[in-house]
């Protein structure tokens, strides 16, 4: 397994990390296990694996190198599936980034905290719309994040959404993405688009989102509603999450999602999720969730029990 191979570079830049915060060079890292059950597809439910490994190397206040590592095994990844996680060079200067190399786009919730959320599997419309919006969410090519005064924060870039697996940079840089985050009092919203021209409209791309994150105390709502024209298809959905922090206990999160997609073949679902996350210490998290709803379409193999034990080894 490649992963493996990468090990020793890991183990060797894991001191550095015992720096002091201003220090420069130093070393910050994390390497993640994952262990998932997908619902109505086994029998002896939690059998899918994954190993994923971030590491970032803070060369100064104001560059800064970061490589990451992706595996996958289970029945729907035989014998293994293997890729890069995002790998590139940033540069900050105050209150603006900007990146090369490959990354995950900023265009509604695509982050891989989402992995954290108490949610085992991401929304439907990130895994079935088109494959600009796969559920790993990576590309490759440049972006730019800066404020602007009085509004919020665009973050905006020019982007090859067609990367190998062991793809670095860009080959082809032919689409455009923007997202311009806005704060509203608790609650933030955000705009987004990302977009291809061609001749043939079957190799256009013009998606568009709109996402909110609300945040009172005892309790979150979030939610994305996606809509555009992929080719000759017209893909939309919407998903609402709520998550619960209860105070009898701080560990456990509480959630429910709502969803509903039309596919690019007119393929339609329709789910509701509910389930419980339990921070069992910081480099422990248990998560249970039960869907039901469609029996056909893409939602049919999503209904019934998953669960997902994720722990941590930070540098």
């Amino acid at each position: 397994m490649k992963f493996r191979r990468f090990l020793p570079v890991w183990l060797a830049l894991a001191p550095v990390a015992a720096s002091a915060q201003e220090e420069y060079p130093r070393f910050t890292g994390v390497l993640e296990h994952y262990l998932w059950s997908i619902p109505n597809q086994e029998t002896d439910r939690i059998r899918h694996r994954s190993w994923w490994a971030l590491g970032t190397l803070h060369l100064s206040p104001m560059w800064s190198v970061t490589a990451g590592y992706w595996t996958m095994n289970g029945a729907f990844f035989d014998p293994v599936t293997e890729m890069l996680d995002e790998n590139f060079v940033k540069y900050s200067t105050g209150d603006s980034d900007f990146r090369f190399g490959r990354f995950r786009k900023a265009f509604g919730y695509g982050d891989w905290t989402e992995w954290y959320s108490g949610f085992v599997r991401n929304p439907i419309i990130r895994v079935r719309t088109s494959p600009q919006l796969t559920a790993n969410g990576l590309t490759t090519g440049m972006d730019a994040s800066f404020p602007i005064e009085g509004v919020g924060r665009l973050q905006a870039g020019v982007l090859d959404e067609s990367p190998k697996p062991f793809q670095w940079g860009p080959r082809t840089m032919d689409h455009v993405v923007a997202r311009l985050e806005i704060p509203l009092g608790p609650t933030i919203v955000g705009l987004n688009s990302l977009s291809k021209s061609a001749a043939n409209r079957a190799d256009r791309t013009q998606l568009y989102d709109v996402d909110f994150l609300l945040t009172e105390p005892g309790y979150q709502v979030k939610g994305e509603y996606l809509w555009g024209d992929v080719g000759n298809a017209k893909p939309r959905g919407h998903y609402l999450d709520l998550y619960v922090f209860p105070k009898f206990d701080r560990k456990v999160t509480l959630l429910a999602r709502h969803e509903g997609f039309r596919g690019p073949s007119g393929d339609q679902a329709m789910l509701a999720t509910t389930g419980a996350k339990y921070t069992l210490t910081r480099d422990l998290i248990l998560e249970a969730n039960y869907s039901w709803g469609s029996k056909t379409g893409p939602g049919a193999n999503n209904r019934g029990w998953s669960f997902q034990v994720i722990t941590f080894v930070r540098f």
